[in-house]
């Protein structure tokens, strides 16, 4: 009887160890992915991040160009008669031709064309 329970009881340890050494592993592993989980969203976020924080000023004179633009763009719609459509010409293939058809719609427009 003595020699069943002291069997039972060096299973019983041997199972226990493996079952802590299971659990070593489980731990790391947590800690593993929540240390590289955190390193994905720093790698994810942060560069949003600075982003918001660095873009604006760079971004500032291109957005003025581009007001200027849609600007310009709406000035042209108001000139238009009908105001549904603007009136397009297919210049022709000659290059002579395709320039002096540009420059005469753009003049129809009420846009300077000429080069500065």
């Amino acid at each position: 009887m003595e020699e069943d329970i002291k069997k039972l009881l060096e299973e019983n340890l041997k199972l226990s160890r493996e079952t802590h050494t299971m659990m070593k592993k489980m731990q790391r592993y947590a800690v593993m992915r929540t240390f590289f989980s955190f390193i994905y969203l720093l790698l994810i976020i942060g560069p949003i991040i600075i982003a918001f924080i660095y873009l604006p000023p760079l971004i500032k004179p291109y957005i003025s160009q581009y007001q200027e633009l849609l600007d310009s763009f709406s000035a042209v719609q108001k000139n238009i008669p009908n105001g549904n459509s603007i009136p397009l010409q297919i210049p022709s293939s000659d290059p002579a031709n395709t320039q002096s058809g540009l420059l005469n719609m753009l003049k129809n427009l009420g846009i300077n064309g000429e080069n500065k």
